[in-house]
């Protein structure tokens, strides 16, 4: 599910957000899991596979995993706009390697 969420923003952004924005699409991000917790909604296996994502760009960016995923994406990026790029290409990065882990 969550990957579908995020394909339909990565296609036309600004029909979902303000602004091509990090922050924005992480709003979204906290806003599907609320609704999926708070509804009983399954999780399907992109959803799990995703849980993964986190400690990864933590790993890979040297971070402490506490951070999440967008903060320390937004520290290594100029700009929302630029955020938001790159959470796209380390996405698909991530789910290249099939693991939880970055590739060294």
């Amino acid at each position: 599910m969550i990957y579908r969420v995020f394909e339909r923003i990565h296609d036309r952004p600004l029909f979902y957000l303000p602004q091509k924005s990090l922050s924005f699409l992480y709003y979204i991000f906290l806003g599907v899991d609320l609704a999926r917790s708070e509804y009983n909604i399954l999780r399907d296996l992109d959803d799990k596979d995703f849980d993964g994502f986190q400690p990864w760009v933590a790993e890979r960016f040297g971070e402490q995993s506490t951070i999440s995923w967008a903060e320390i994406i937004k520290r290594s990026s100029r700009g929302e706009e630029q955020a938001f790029d790159k959470f796209f290409e380390l996405l698909e990065e991530y789910k290249k390697t099939g693991t939880t882990t970055p590739e060294t």
